[in-house]
């Protein structure tokens, strides 16, 4: 009984990820919006895309202000005037954060977090400025971190396997 439900568990976490991956596909290439997930999982030492898109007008670069935040007040990445801004990020992401600037023109502002670590499991928050301060946006996600190696026991996935 129980390595069905561990199994069962398995397989709704797998088909979380892909339709994740699948959403975000869409997303960067604009045949759907993804605002506001409710939760994104990803692996030590591995890498997730935070999403974040803003599709209410057409920004110019010297327009665009994004500002990533970590549980409310960490920095973790700023894009101002349409330019990377990292100056003031904190220690907890120099060098673990990639953006897109190639995507920032379509209104796409997603960051991928590398080299993951249980310390990053928490709130992650886009704010999109545009330059007026009128109709900006914020989306939040909840970054959840879980160590892939040892969600299942080398027993629990033989329980599966027959010969």
């Amino acid at each position: 009984m129980r390595s069905s439900t561990l199994s069962g568990k398995l397989h709704w976490n797998q088909y979380k990820i892909i339709w994740c991956f699948i959403y975000l596909f869409l997303d960067l290439t604009g045949k759907v919006s993804l605002q506001d997930p409710v939760e994104i999982i990803g692996g030590v030492r591995g890498s997730v895309i935070l999403p974040c898109s803003y599709n209410e007008k057409e920004l110019k670069p010297e327009e665009m202000n994004v500002f990533w935040r970590y549980n409310n007040s960490m920095v973790v990445y700023n894009i101002e005037k349409g330019a990377p801004a990292i100056e003031r990020q904190n220690a907890m992401f120099t060098n673990r954060i990639e953006s897109f600037p190639s995507e920032y023109a379509m209104g796409n502002f997603s960051i991928r977090l590398n080299h993951l670590n249980f310390t990053d499991a928490g709130q992650f928050s886009c704010f999109i400025i545009p330059h007026n301060y009128e109709e900006h946006k914020e989306h939040k996600l909840t970054l959840l971190v879980k160590d892939v190696k040892t969600e299942l026991s080398s027993k629990e996935l033989w329980q599966d396997v027959s010969f």
